[in-house]
């Protein structure tokens, strides 16, 4: 498969699946498919089901983003390269043809800074960028700090889910507006986007993808049936709602862009 057209087999398994009429493959940059290291998927098996959820609703690369973050898990890299590598081979030997990078959704800690530093938190793809997360109800100054922390040590915070943050969507959305100018991120969920996690969310996040307020859209997968690798709906919606141009920028350029996939997709191939 080329990870940057997105162009991919349909023989096997895949030759009576319902046709994909999104123009774009989607990138996933926020799953939880590893098996065993966090809170998200159960078994190797979950995570084959997962890969194959993804690849008939559209989606061609899924970043693997497992917790760390105390009482979750702590995402070790080696262990996040093993499991990728395995996860790898059964979706070839079942002809499930999507791209798995590495990644990891950190909470962001007094540590967490430390621990980036020495190599034992991974970066989405090996690149400057770092998915974090706060309590829901962190206060909104606090959040700012901690992201100007990362900011400061060369790092590019994605805010993971930032519909979740309460204090931060105060006054008008001015605090998400503040933390894109500081040079942080956006993701939200694609659940969020279609209103599975209530008619709230669903419109404060509306109204972030309007401003342009957002940078990601992503599954924040955890199982392979609810909260599940399915973005097709989620494309389709906002296609529908914000235009082709919106929905192609936050599901497919933008990570493609920002996590360097173009890049990895050349070295691979010079490796090959």
């Amino acid at each position: 498969m080329c990870l940057l057209c997105g162009e991919a087999k349909t023989t096997g398994l895949f030759k009576k699946s319902r046709p994909v009429d999104i123009n774009f493959p989607i990138i996933d940059m926020h799953t939880h498919i590893l098996w065993g290291i966090d809170d998200g998927c159960k078994s190797l098996e979950m995570a084959l089901n997962m890969l194959k959820i993804a690849y008939l609703n559209g989606t061609r690369i899924i970043v693997a983003t497992p917790h760390n973050m105390p009482g979750k898990g702590d995402a070790d890299p080696e262990v996040v390269r093993t499991l990728i590598d395995r996860l790898k081979k059964e979706a070839y030997n079942n002809r499930v043809d999507v791209e798995i990078l590495p990644g990891c959704e950190v909470y962001y800690r007094e540590d967490c800074l430390d621990l980036l530093e020495e190599e034992k938190i991974l970066t989405m793809n090996g690149t400057s960028l770092v998915l974090v997360e706060f309590e829901p109800m962190a206060d909104k100054h606090y959040i700012i700090a901690s992201l100007r922390n990362l900011i400061s040590l060369g790092y590019e915070p994605i805010l993971a889910h930032v519909e979740r943050y309460a204090r931060l969507n105060e006054k008008n959305d001015e605090g998400i507006a503040q933390i894109r100018t500081m040079g942080c991120r956006v993701q939200v969920n694609g659940d969020s986007v279609i209103g599975k996690i209530g008619h709230e969310i669903q419109k404060q996040v509306k109204r972030l993808i309007k401003k342009g307020l957002v940078d990601f859209v992503a599954s924040d997968a955890h199982r392979d049936t609810r909260r599940n690798t399915d973005l097709k709906e989620c494309a389709e919606y906002i296609m529908k709602n914000f235009g082709y141009d919106t929905a192609r920028k936050l599901m497919y350029s933008n990570p493609l862009k920002y996590l360097e996939i173009e890049r990895f997709s050349n070295e691979r191939e010079q490796e090959g």
